[in-house]
C-alpha cells in the first residue's frame, strides 16, 4: 500500500499488516522478471488520523497475462498508529503573508492556541515559540479596516515532526501607511475621586 504521509503522520509510526502477505503468481518470465511486489492502493494517513477505518480491503491486481495460483483475489490491510497523541499549544508568534500593496497591517490577535499532533516525544517537546501564525491576506488587496482573516500555522524546522489540526483565524487591521492607529480610550477618574501623584 502506498501511504501518503504528512507532518506528524508518518509511515514509520505505523503498525500494519497485510493479509495475505504473499501470493503465488505464474506467467511469462519477461512479465514477472522485475515484479516483487503488488501495489494494492493508496491510503492517506491523515484520513486514518481523523477517525478513518482501521481495516481496508483491496483487490489484488496481477500483471496482464499472468495467473494467480493462490486463488485469493482480495487483500486486507490492518493499520493503526503505534504512538500518536495531540496537545494544545499557545503561541504569541504572528506574521502575515501577501501584504496588500501600499498598505500597513497590524495584527490585533495577541495569542492563539493551536492543536498539534504527532508522537508523544515530539508533541511534548514543542513550545509556543516554535509555532508561528501567518495571517493570509491574499483576498484583501483592496481592503481597509479591521478584518478576521484565515491563518496558516507554521512549525519551525527542527521542532520535531508534528502536524497541526483545525482551521484558524486572526484579527488584523489594514490601513494606509500614513493613517495613525486609533487612539486607545483612556479612563477618566470618577467624579469626586482624587488622583494621588506618584512620588
Amino acid at each position: 500500500v502506498d501511504f501518503t504521509e504528512s507532518p506528524g503522520a508518518r509511515k514509520s509510526n505505523l503498525d500494519y499488516e497485510i493479509k495475505p502477505e504473499y501470493i503465488v503468481v505464474s506467467g511469462d518470465a519477461a512479465a514477472l522478471r522485475n515484479i516483487e511486489t503488488i501495489t494494492l492502493g493508496e491510503l492517506d494517513l491523515l484520513d486514518l488520523l481523523n477517525g478513518g477505518p482501521r481495516y481496508h480491503t483491496y483487490p489484488i491486481i496481477i500483471p496482464d497475462g499472468c495467473q494467480n495460483l493462490s486463488g485469493v483475489t482480495r487483500a486486507t490491510l490492518d493499520v493503526s498508529f503505534a504512538d500518536m497523541t495531540s496537545a494544545e499549544v499557545t503561541t504569541q508568534q504572528f506574521t502575515y503573508a501577501d501584504l496588500p500593496s501600499g498598505k500597513r497591517v497590524d495584527i490585533l490577535t495577541q495569542e492563539l492556541t493551536v492543536r498539534v499532533f504527532g508522537t508523544t516525544a515530539d508533541v511534548e517537546a514543542i513550545t509556543g515559540e516554535q509555532i508561528t501564525v501567518v495571517a493570509d491576506l491574499t483576498n484583501y488587496s483592496a481592503a481597509s479596516g479591521t478584518y478576521t482573516v484565515p491563518a496558516v500555522i507554521e512549525v519551525a524546522s527542527g521542532a520535531g515532526d508534528v502536524g497541526v489540526s483545525g482551521n484558524y483565524q486572526v484579527q488584523v487591521r489594514i490601513r494606509e501607511p500614513h493613517e495613525p492607529l486609533p487612539e486607545e480610550p483612556t479612563e477618566e477618574p470618577e467624579q469626586g475621586a482624587e488622583a494621588t501623584p506618584e512620588a
